[in-house]
C-alpha cells in the first residue's frame, strides 16, 4: 500500500512552480508595457496551482484537475478582460464570451497590435491562459509525476512562449535566466534529497554555494556577452499589418464634396478640443501627377492597444469625438494619440478594426465609421514653435517617395518666392513659400458663380493655379502647391487634411463640412513636424481684390451708339421702308389665304414631317434608354461589391464610347493607366478602390458602394470634359459599349 506523502512539501512544490512560471512570463513585459500583465500572470499561475494541487489535497482523482482549471480560467476571466468585468475583476457574460473566443483568437490579435499592446479587449488573455495551462501542468508533474524535476519544463516553456510573443528587445534576460536556473537547481536537488537520493543538502552551505554561484555568474556575466543587444527573432516580426493605405482613395480627392455636399452637415461633435486645435484625418506625401496620397513607406498602420507609446512631447488633453454624418475610414484626431478607447454599440468592432500610424499621427477604422460611434482620445496637441528660435534649424531627414509629373511652373514659382531668402535657413524658406502663395493668391471654392476655381490637384490644375493671370483656389490646391514647391527645393513636406472647427474648449463643438481644411507640415531636427498655412484668407476673393478688372470688363460690355447716317442715305432708306410696307401687306394677304385652307393640309404636313422625325429619333431614344437602364441596374442591383464592380464597368463603357477601349484581358489598374493617359483624370485611384472592395475578405458596406458611385460620376464628368462637345454627344449615341456587352 502506497504511503500518503505530507501535504506541506507538496504545497511548497506547487507554489515554487507557480512562482517560476510567473518569472518566466516576465518576458511578456516589452510587449504589454506597464505592470498590469504581472497581476494577470500571478492570477493565472494561482488558478493553475489550485487546479493542480486541490485534487491532491482533497484526494480526488487526477482527471478532476482539467475541469477545475477550465472553471478557474472562466471564473477569473474578468482579471484578463478588465474593461468588460464587473468592478474591474468580476466575471460577466461578456468576459466569459471573450475568454472562450480569445483562447483561440487573442493570439493573432496580440501579434498584430503595435507594442505596447496594453490591456484593451482580450489582449491579456494570452498571458493569462498560458500561465493557467503551464502552472497546472507544472504542478501536476511536481506533485504527481514520478520524476519531479520534469516540472521545471513548465517555467522554461513559459519563458519560451512569452519571449516568442514578445518583442525583439528582451526584458532583462540575464536576471530572469540566472534566477530561474538557480531556483530550479536548488529545488531539483531538494526534491532528490526528499526522495532519498543523492541531492542538494541545504544544511551544507559550501555545497549550496558551489551550485548557485556558477549558475548566477553564468547567467549574469556570461549570458549578456553571448546575447549582445538582446535582439532576437520573434513571431511579431513575421506578421504583416493587413492595412494598405494605397488601397483606399486619397481623402484629398473628396475635398470639394465636404465643401459643397456636406457644407451644413454635422459630421461629428467634439468635446474638449483646445483653443485653435485642428482635427487630423490623413497625412499625404505621394504625388503621381494626378493625386496626392499616402505612400506605403510613410509609416505603418498597425493595431494598437488602449495605450500608445512613442508620442512627441507636448501638452496632453482628452478629446471625445461622436460621429454624426461622417462616413469614412479615416479617424479624426486632435493630435498624436497616447491612448484611445471606443464606445457605443460598435465599440468592440471599432477596437478590432482600428489601425494607427505613429509616424503621421493618423488612424483608420478599416470597417468605416458610422453615426453613433464614439471615441475618447488621449492626445498630445502639436504646439507651433517660436519662429525666433527656428533660424538655422536643419530639416529632419525622412524617407519620402519622389513626386512624379511635377509641372515646371512649381519650381519656377518656388524660386521666385524664395529669391530673397537664404537657402541655408529651411524655416525661412518654408515661411517664404507660404507667404508667397498667400500674398499672390485669392480664395474660392468655385461655388460663388463668378470665379472659375475647379477642384482637383493634378498637374494640370497646378499649372492653371500658378500660371493664370489671377491665382485662385482653396486649401486643396494651395497646400499641394506648397508641398511640391518645398520638395523641389529639397525640403521634405507632406499635406495634412483635416478640420478646423469654429470654437473649442470644454464645450461641445459641432464640426461641419464647411470646416474642412488642409495644411502643410515640414519636419525639423529636434522639433518635429511643423505646420504651415499657405492658403489666403477666405475673405480674399477676386471680386473684392481686383476692382480695376471689374471696371475694364464693364467698359468692354457698354458699346457707344452708332453715328447718325448722312441725309442722302436717309432718303434712300425712306423709299426702301415704303417698299417694305407694301411687301408686308402682301404677306398679310398670304397668311389670310393660308388660314382659309382646309384642315387636311396641316394633318398631311404633320404626317409628312413627323413620321421621318419619329423614325430618326426612335433609335436615338432606344439607345439612350438602354444605357440609362444599364446604369440603374448596375447601381441598384446586387451586393455592394457587385454594385462597385458595376460602377467600374460604367467607366469602361463610357471610355469605350468616347473612343478609348482598354485592351482585353488587362487588370483594372492597367486599364486605368491607359484611360488616365487619355483623359488626365484619377481613374487609377478608382481602380484601386474597386479592387480593394471587390477582393476584400470582409463584406462591403452599402455606404461604400454609394461613395464609389459618387466618385464614378466625378470621373465620368472628367472624361467627358476631355473631349469636344460633338464627341460627347456622339458617345451618348454610340453602340460600341452595347455591342461589347452583348
Amino acid at each position: 500500500m502506497r504511503t500518503a506523502q505530507p501535504v506541506l512539501p507538496r504545497v511548497v512544490d506547487a507554489m515554487l512552480i507557480g512562482a517560476l512560471v510567473v518569472l518566466g512570463g516576465m518576458a511578456f513585459g516589452p510587449a504589454y508595457g506597464g505592470t498590469r500583465f504581472v497581476g494577470v500572470l500571478v492570477a493565472g499561475a494561482a488558478v493553475g496551482v489550485l487546479a493542480g494541487l486541490g485534487p491532491v489535497v482533497a484526494r480526488w482523482p487526477g482527471w478532476t484537475t482539467v475541469p477545475l482549471a477550465v472553471l478557474g480560467y472562466l471564473l477569473c476571466s474578468g482579471i484578463a478582460v478588465p474593461s468588460r468585468a464587473g468592478a474591474g475583476v468580476l466575471p460577466t457574460g461578456e468576459t466569459l464570451r471573450l475568454a472562450v473566443v480569445g483562447a483561440v483568437a487573442s493570439w493573432k490579435q496580440m501579434l498584430t497590435v503595435a507594442v505596447p499592446v496594453g490591456g484593451s479587449g482580450a489582449l491579456l488573455i494570452p498571458a493569462f491562459l498560458t500561465a493557467v495551462v503551464l502552472a497546472t501542468v507544472g504542478v501536476l508533474l511536481a506533485v504527481r509525476g514520478p520524476v519531479a524535476p520534469w516540472a521545471l519544463l513548465a517555467p522554461i516553456a513559459m519563458l519560451a512562449v512569452s519571449a516568442a510573443m514578445g518583442t525583439a528587445a528582451a526584458w532583462r534576460p540575464a536576471v530572469v535566466g540566472a534566477v530561474l536556473a538557480a531556483a530550479g537547481l536548488v529545488w531539483a536537488g531538494w526534491r532528490r534529497r526528499r526522495a532519498g537520493l543523492a541531492g542538494l543538502e541545504p544544511r551544507r552551505p559550501v555545497g549550496l554555494a558551489l551550485v548557485l554561484l556558477p549558475a548566477l555568474a553564468g547567467g549574469l556575466l556570461i549570458g549578456p556577452s553571448l546575447l549582445p543587444g538582446a535582439e532576437r527573432a520573434v513571431l511579431r516580426s513575421t506578421v504583416q499589418p493587413p492595412f494598405d493605405p494605397q488601397a483606399y482613395p486619397s481623402p484629398l480627392s473628396g475635398f470639394r464634396k465636404y465643401v459643397k455636399a456636406d457644407r451644413d452637415t454635422v459630421l461629428f461633435d467634439v468635446t474638449g478640443l483646445p483653443d485653435g486645435a485642428r482635427l487630423r484625418l490623413a497625412a499625404l506625401d505621394s504625388y503621381d501627377g494626378v493625386v496626392l496620397g499616402t505612400s506605403a513607406g510613410t509609416g505603418t498602420f498597425a493595431r494598437v492597444g488602449d495605450r500608445i507609446s512613442g508620442v512627441p512631447a507636448g501638452p496632453r488633453t482628452t478629446v471625445t469625438v461622436t460621429v454624426g454624418g461622417y462616413a469614412d475610414v479615416w479617424l479624426p484626431s486632435a493630435g498624436y494619440l497616447s491612448g484611445i478607447g471606443f464606445a457605443g454599440p460598435r465599440a468592440a468592432a471599432l477596437t478590432e478594426n482600428f489601425r494607427y500610424d505613429r509616424a503621421t499621427g493618423t488612424g483608420v477604422v478599416t470597417s468605416g465609421l458610422q453615426s453613433g460611434d464614439e471615441v475618447t482620445e488621449q492626445v498630445v496637441v502639436p504646439v507651433p514653435p517660436d519662429p525666433a528660435r527656428m533660424a538655422g534649424v536643419a530639416v529632419q531627414d525622412v524617407e519620402q517617395p519622389d513626386p512624379r509629373d511635377v509641372p515646371e511652373a512649381i519650381k519656377s514659382r518656388a524660386q521666385e518666392f524664395t529669391a530673397d531668402v537664404s537657402g541655408s535657413d529651411p524655416y525661412a524658406v518654408a515661411t517664404a513659400l507660404a507667404a508667397g502663395l498667400r500674398n499672390a493668391g485669392y480664395f474660392s471654392h468655385g461655388d460663388d458663380g463668378t470665379v472659375a476655381s475647379p477642384a482637383g490637384h493634378g498637374a494640370d490644375r497646378m499649372i492653371r493655379l500658378l500660371t493664370a493671370p489671377t491665382m485662385v483656389g482653396d486649401q486643396e490646391q494651395y497646400a499641394v502647391a506648397m508641398t511640391l514647391m518645398a520638395r523641389s527645393l529639397g525640403l521634405p513636406a507632406r499635406v495634412v487634411m483635416g478640420f478646423l472647427p469654429h470654437g473649442s474648449g470644454s464645450s461641445t463643438v459641432a464640426v461641419t463640412g464647411a470646416d474642412v481644411t488642409a495644411w502643410v507640415e515640414i519636419p525639423f531636427a529636434g522639433v518635429g513636424w511643423v505646420a504651415f498655412d499657405p492658403t489666403p484668407d477666405q475673405s480674399k476673393v477676386p471680386q473684392q481684390q481686383s476692382p480695376e478688372q471689374q471696371q475694364n470688363a464693364h467698359q468692354q460690355q457698354v458699346q457707344p451708339p452708332p453715328p447718325p447716317e448722312p441725309p442722302e442715305r436717309a432718303q434712300t432708306t425712306t423709299v426702301k421702308d415704303a417698299g417694305d410696307q407694301d411687301s408686308k401687306q402682301d404677306d398679310d394677304k398670304k397668311d389670310q389665304q393660308q388660314r382659309e385652307l382646309p384642315a387636311a393640309v396641316p394633318v398631311g404636313l404633320v404626317l409628312g414631317v413627323g413620321i421621318p422625325v419619329v423614325v430618326v429619333l426612335l433609335p436615338v431614344v432606344a439607345v439612350l434608354l438602354a444605357k440609362l437602364r444599364r446604369t440603374r441596374r448596375r447601381r441598384s442591383r446586387g451586393s455592394p461589391a457587385a454594385r462597385i464592380a458595376g460602377g467600374w464597368s460604367e467607366v469602361l463603357d463610357r471610355s469605350t464610347d468616347l473612343g478609348v477601349r482598354p485592351p482585353r484581358g488587362t487588370t483594372r489598374s492597367e486599364a486605368a493607366a491607359a484611360m488616365d493617359a487619355a483623359y488626365g483624370g484619377s481613374i487609377a485611384v478608382l481602380a484601386r478602390s474597386a479592387d480593394s472592395s471587390v477582393f476584400a475578405p470582409e463584406p462591403v458596406e452599402p455606404e461604400q458602394a454609394e461613395s464609389f458611385w459618387a466618385q464614378v460620376r466625378e470621373e465620368l464628368r472628367t472624361m467627358d470634359s476631355a473631349r469636344p462637345r460633338w464627341r460627347r454627344w456622339r458617345a451618348r449615341l454610340s453602340l460600341a459599349s452595347l455591342r461589347g456587352r452583348r
